[in-house]
């Protein structure tokens, strides 16, 4: 959809992104892992999929897919920065409802 990358280019940042064929390889069936409750095995072609997009220069990953945090939650913490949405979205949303709260 762009979401992201067009927001976060807005603000100067430029952006990578898996090449289709890491999405086939990897992204799609790990999200498909995740859909069908087996978030273990998702871990690896996600963790691999962020190391590529860090082997090409990203200095963070945003898991921009509601599975994907879930995905990489079932294994090792990955060495460089994420910024896991659903965890920003729920932080955004106490803060919204709650004044003053972190």
């Amino acid at each position: 959809m762009g979401l992201y990358q067009e927001r976060l280019g807005a603000r100067g940042y430029a952006c990578l992104v898996p090449e289709p064929a890491t999405m086939d390889r990897l992204v799609t069936p790990a999200i498909a892992l995740v859909k069908a409750n087996r978030v273990a095995e998702a871990y690896a072609p996600l963790a691999e999929a962020a190391r590529g997009l860090v082997a090409r220069g990203a200095r963070a990953v945003v898991l921009g897919c509601t599975e994907i945090p879930l995905g990489l939650q079932a294994g090792p913490a990955l060495p460089f920065p994420v910024a896991d949405t659903i965890d920003a979205l729920a932080r955004a949303a106490i803060r919204w409802a709650k004044p003053g709260s972190t």
